[in-house]
């Protein structure tokens, strides 16, 4: 289903109250078919009955009309239209999800303990702990908050055994452990017992805090394996790290992955029980990469507490690391080895074009606003852009990092604003931790009339001032663009910018002698963009003919209800001039059409009876059916049946 369609039900379904049409119908969602077209054809019978009632007559007008639409979502296209139910579903928890986190912020910080309230609330939401995580993401880039710094949260792995608590294979892969989360959390939750349950909960939100994370998880899994080691004398793992002891086990293991197990040895707490005491070694004196050494036993004095760094060679015993060699220099190099490479030092830089606050004042549902980025130094520059309103939509959300410009285009929905007036914020934010805030203060809504007697005023002043400044325009060095577009336009940006509507648009360039970029938008056609280059005092003209979006062969579906409309002929009969300019003969003739126009009154095909056309004439016509203007109908589709009286066509 297209997205125009959902929502057209969507403001249906808020308008009476439901949350869905299988609600409003008072049917399940698996309903037979039968089921479904008997309440679908019971209640268009009772909204005939009700289009006069004051009471429901909105409601049962979009039954009317909108019955094909209702059919499509409830049995043509049902599993598409349940995903959009549980979308929904899933956006007004992660709303109020956010609304959580907003209030976890305290102090310009967000401790641990709030994250874990806040992915405890996401379960209780039903949402997976991915977007969970996000919605964290994005709340603290918003508000320019970082997260508490803390110690490693990985406990020792002689205090608990993750695995265990999760009843989880050591092995299992990721989504495994968390359906074993899932699981655990869910039954730990509905124990009687309040204390055990408080117990089992935290243990598991302390679990899952480390196997979800892989670097944590590979930590805690090589410190497990020594605490097994340790706990079983039979072992020869630990064993085989004293000196006088057998061979390691692992032949492969390198260095750095012994060293990794260090660190269970220095962390606060409870030890391993039963660990030997480690041999006395000297520090590491190298910081350079970690190699693999040559195995030598140790013969440095004890210390009273464990060393800083151990190295484990292949043979398993313990020694001192010998220097690291320096690390390689890249690029060419000089005669003695120095390389003749520069680093750059200079990173990606944010840039935004544009005001930091947007006052946008429309009638229209939907508005569309542009926004310039740009990377203003070098190398990479990735992020996103987030909006804290779902009626502040983003067409492509993460920025490309490799784009040096890219624009970010932006749709304020003012029909989803919750009052009449609204605020909301888009920050485009980077990795690399800036940031740019643009406030969006939009208001919709036709003037009162105080308003309008005010703003009629106004009008008469800037007239006069207009004629004031056209006499003196001689001396002046703006240009101008003069846009004469066919058919009438609905929406002329100017850079990103909406400036005017209609047949003919002008647009005075404040910055003479620099490129413009130009976009037309008319419902039916396809969008024109096209870049126009401005001259210091000149005037551009530009005639724009606009290309059909579609190639009018629309055919209603099965079900839908067509009613005839009266006023087409006249209609037709009024652009006869248009028509003419299609259909080439010597003398008038008489021209029959058919065509069928939607429930917003756009014509959606036409075909030509008389006479007979070559394609590039039904082509011409095609698009003069689509620039008529019929009206709402009342139904589903309209059929027009005309016959227009055609003048000879224009030398």
């Amino acid at each position: 289903m297209e997205r125009r369609e959902l929502e057209e039900i969507d403001r249906f379904l808020a308008a009476v109250g439901h949350a869905s049409l299988f609600s409003y119908y008072g049917m399940v969602e698996d309903a037979p078919p039968l089921d479904v077209e008997t309440l679908v054809k019971k209640r268009r019978a009772w909204a005939q009955g009700q289009q006069s009632n004051p009471k429901y007559k909105v409601e049962a007008l979009f039954i009317i009309k909108q019955n094909a639409l209702i059919r499509k979502a409830l049995m043509e296209e049902p599993d598409a239209y349940r995903a959009h139910i549980r979308s929904n579903h899933v956006q007004r928890n992660v709303e109020s999800l956010r609304v959580f986190i907003r209030g976890s912020i305290s102090g310009g910080m967000f401790p641990a303990a709030a994250e874990a309230a806040v992915r405890r609330q996401g379960r209780e939401l039903d949402l997976p702990d991915t977007l969970v995580g996000q919605q964290i993401e994005d709340a603290l880039a918003i508000a320019g908050v970082r997260r508490q710094a803390e110690a490693d949260p990985t406990p020792a792995p002689s205090t608990i055994d993750f695995y265990d608590v999760l009843q989880a294979d050591p092995s299992a892969p990721l989504d495994r452990l968390e359906q074993a989360y899932r699981a655990r959390y869910r039954w730990a939750r509905n124990l009687n017992d309040l204390a055990m349950s408080a117990e089992m909960l935290n243990k598991l939100d302390q679990a899952w805090t480390v196997l979800r994370d892989p670097e944590r998880r590979a930590r805690y899994d090589a410190r497990r394996t020594v605490w097994h080691r340790a706990t079983d004398p039979s072992a020869s793992g630990v064993l085989g790290l004293l000196p006088g002891t057998a061979e390691h086990t692992s032949e492969t293991e390198t260095a750095e992955d012994a060293a990794s197990q260090t660190p269970a040895y220095r962390r606060d707490g409870p030890r391993a029980p039963a660990m030997p005491p480690l041999p006395a070694l000297a520090p590491r004196r190298s910081t350079g990469p970690r190699t693999e050494p040559p195995a030598r036993p140790s013969s440095s004095p004890r210390y009273a507490s464990p060393p800083d760094e151990l190295e484990i060679t292949n043979a398993g015993r313990v020694g001192t690391a010998p220097p690291a060699p320096p690390p390689p220099r890249l690029g060419p190099t000089t005669g003695d080895g120095e390389s003749n490479v520069t680093t750059r030092t200079r990173g990606p830089k944010l840039g935004v074009d544009g005001q930091d606050v947007v006052v946008l004042k429309t009638k229209e549902a939907r508005v569309r606003y542009r926004l310039l980025v740009r990377n203003l130094a070098e190398g990479k520059m990735p992020g996103r852009v987030v909006a804290d309103h779902e009626w502040l939509e983003i067409a492509k959300p993460q920025l490309d990092p490799k784009a040096g410009t890219q624009v970010v285009e932006v749709t304020v929905h003012a029909d989803k604003m919750p009052w009449r007036a609204g605020s909301a914020t888009l920050t485009v934010v980077t990795d690399h931790g800036e940031r740019r805030v643009i406030t969006f203060q939009v208001a919709r809504g036709a003037a009162g009339p105080r308003a309008a007697i005010v703003g009629g005023v106004v009008v008469v002043g800037l007239l006069a001032v207009a004629v004031l400044a056209f006499v003196y325009s001689s001396s002046s060095k703006q240009a101008v663009l003069a846009l004469m577009i066919d058919p009438p336009a609905d929406h002329v940006f100017v850079n990103n910018t909406e400036v005017g509507s209609g047949a003919v648009v002008e647009y005075r360039a404040s910055d003479a002698d620099a490129p413009v970029r130009v976009r037309i938008e008319a419902a039916g056609f396809s969008p024109h963009d096209e870049l126009v280059q401005l001259q210091a005092g000149d005037r551009v003209e530009r005639k724009i003919r606009l290309d059909l979006a579609d190639a009018m062969e629309w055919v209603p579906p099965a079900g839908a209800q067509g009613v005839a409309l009266a006023d087409g002929p006249r209609i037709v009969q009024e652009h006869a001039a248009e028509l003419s300019a299609c259909i080439v003969h010597e003398t008038p003739v008489d021209a029959h059409f058919k065509a069928i126009v939607d429930a917003s009154g756009m014509a959606r095909s036409v075909s030509v009876i008389e006479p007979r056309l070559s394609p590039e004439a039904l082509a011409c016509v095609k698009r003069a059916f689509r620039g008529m203007a019929f009206g709402t109908v009342n139904g589903d589709y309209a059929n027009v049946d005309a016959v227009a009286h055609l003048g000879t066509a224009p030398p």
